[in-house]
């Protein structure tokens, strides 16, 4: 159906230009698009069967649910768990939104399987469409297709120091608030969220398309990106060729890899600052989250608590003898009249942000989910993208932009699980024989239509 072609491709590029804030312009749009599918979706069920295998996702997606309304009700601020941190929006509702999105198309894909090739396609020209929009922010920082697109204002902005001060900055932003070094944003707030459905695309379309939103990858310059690319492209090879000298290199270099680290941080080789420099300052945000972790351990802080969470870290690690006395999603100021800058609300590492957000309950009911539904997806060729998002997300964080293309790809990819099994095995055939194309750029997408 065509009408799932253009709402999955709204689902990848759809803005509000007339916003009045980030989360207007970026992500309410996007959220709008993915409650359209969802009545879609249940518009489109008729008869259905319910498999073993959904019913058991089905059931870990409810202990999940379950478990972060309690979280929620329990936060020290159960409105922002509730509805999410401003822009990124992944609260308690989203998720909500999310799991019945995921868990009705699996049932609709299973139904009516000719809609997978409908659904990716929206997915590839979406993609498409947002590297052609990145393309002139490379030249112009100030485009950002708002209603004030290519407009800059002046504005002061509270940095925090290397030793601990803080101080005033002016710099130059658009209207809609971006700064110079979030471009190229394409359709989204920042340029690292923007990459996130290129990583997935990158896998589904022809090797033509694959090349351009590689393209779109290399001129957002996000390190993470390529990392993701590098490992999901050595599981694609491995795959394809287990028994090969080459294969177990690639299966050996991460032992290797860390071994190496470890001895050049032992030699005292790599510095602190080296690490912090690398790291874009991440290890700042990652020390912070292991001491809030500890300070709520059972239940969290609640969706996207480590914007509540940071000042209290600071403040423990830096100044023990002040306390926190407001905070709010820009600052927060200490007893003694200081006040430090919001730098992020995220930890910028997956498992750190869903045990400092859920805690040790919830995060168990997370990634339960997530390891039962990458089981579920194994041997379909589509298990790729998942794996390329997830390694991406160790020094990144979700936000409601996104997650849900994520939690696509693995429905479609139960949708093959759960088919006919002379289909399936037909499909695992034609997958075998291009794992070697895929990673050099070459999609699965084209051979989903059953």
């Amino acid at each position: 159906m065509r009408i799932y072609s253009f709402l999955f491709c709204l689902l990848v590029i759809s803005i509000n230009p007339w916003g009045a804030d980030k989360g207007a312009i970026w992500l309410l749009p996007k959220v709008a698009v993915l409650f359209s599918i969802i009545l879609c979706n249940i518009y489109f069920l008729k008869r259905f069967k319910v498999s073993g295998t959904w019913t058991a996702i089905a059931f870990l997606w409810a202990i999940f649910l379950g478990e972060t309304a309690i979280t929620t009700l329990k936060s020290p601020f159960p409105l922002r768990s509730f509805w999410g941190a401003p822009v990124l929006g992944d609260g308690w509702l989203y998720w909500a939104l999310c799991g019945l999105f995921f868990l009705t198309n699996i049932l609709l894909l299973q139904q009516q399987p000719e809609l997978k090739r409908s659904q990716i396609k929206g997915v590839v020209i979406g993609c498409c469409i947002l590297v052609l929009a990145m393309v002139p922010q490379v030249f112009n920082w100030a485009i950002d297709y708002t209603a004030n697109s290519g407009q800059t204002i002046s504005a002061k902005i509270l940095q925090l120091h290397e030793s601990g001060s803080t101080y005033q900055r002016e710099v130059q932003t658009t209207i809609s608030g971006l700064y110079q070094n979030q471009q190229p944003v394409g359709l989204y707030s920042h340029k690292g969220i923007a990459v996130v459905p290129l990583l997935l695309g990158v896998f589904l379309g022809s090797p033509a398309t694959a090349a351009l939103l590689s393209l779109g990858i290399a001129i957002a310059k996000v390190r993470g990106a390529f990392v993701a690319i590098a490992v999901a492209g050595a599981y694609l090879f491995i795959s394809k060729n287990p028994r090969s000298k080459l294969s177990g290199l690639l299966a050996f270099a991460p032992v290797v890899l860390c071994a190496y680290l470890i001895f050049l941080l032992g030699s005292g080789s790599i510095g602190e600052q080296q690490i912090r420099n690398f790291t874009s300052d991440r290890v700042e945000l990652w020390k912070i989250a292991a001491v809030q972790i500890r300070e709520r351990p059972l239940l969290g802080w609640g969706f996207d608590g480590f914007g509540v969470a940071y000042p209290h870290g600071r403040q423990k690690l830096y100044y023990p003898d002040l306390k926190v006395v407001s905070q709010s999603d820009y600052g927060f100021e200490f007893s003694n009249g200081k006040v430090e800058p919001l730098l992020t609300t995220k930890a910028h590492n997956l498992v750190l942000d869903k045990f400092l957000d859920l805690g040790i309950i919830g995060a168990i009911a997370s990634f339960s989910l997530l390891g039962f539904t990458l089981w579920a997806i194994r041997g379909t060729g589509f298990e790729v993208m998942p794996i390329a998002y997830l390694v991406y997300a160790l020094t990144w964080y979700e936000s409601a932009q996104t997650i849900h293309l994520f939690w696509w790809v693995c429905s479609v990819g139960i949708s093959l699980k759960s088919a006919d099994p002379g289909e399936f095995r037909q499909h695992q055939l034609r997958v075998r024989e291009e794992l070697l194309s895929q990673s050099n750029g070459s999609g699965v997408g084209r051979h989903q239509e059953e």
